[in-house]
């Protein structure tokens, strides 16, 4: 039992390790890009966690349906306080 926790230790400190790799990494290339620090997507965001954390937008619009509110009772939909 102490071997697996020590081994547990130990990869959280490699992970740790690679964590602060990549945020090197990614600070380097953001200095480094010529566009002003805007830049697309690619897949070394997807590939390092960097996209892991992020919010979608969903867009209520595309959802409404065709026919207006006919075919609901409430018009109004209300969102909790964290969304607005």
């Amino acid at each position: 039992m102490w071997r697996s926790c020590m081994q547990k230790r130990a990869t959280a400190k490699e992970r740790e390790e690679n964590r602060e790799k990549n945020i090197k990494e990614e600070a380097q290339r953001l200095n480094d890009d010529s566009d002003g620090g805007r830049r697309e997507v690619d897949d070394r965001d997807f590939e390092n966690g960097w996209m892991k954390g992020k919010r979608q937008i969903l867009e209520l619009e595309n959802l409404a349906f065709d026919q207006g509110g006919f075919l609901r009772e409430n018009k109004k939909c209300k969102l909790p306080p964290i969304y607005v």
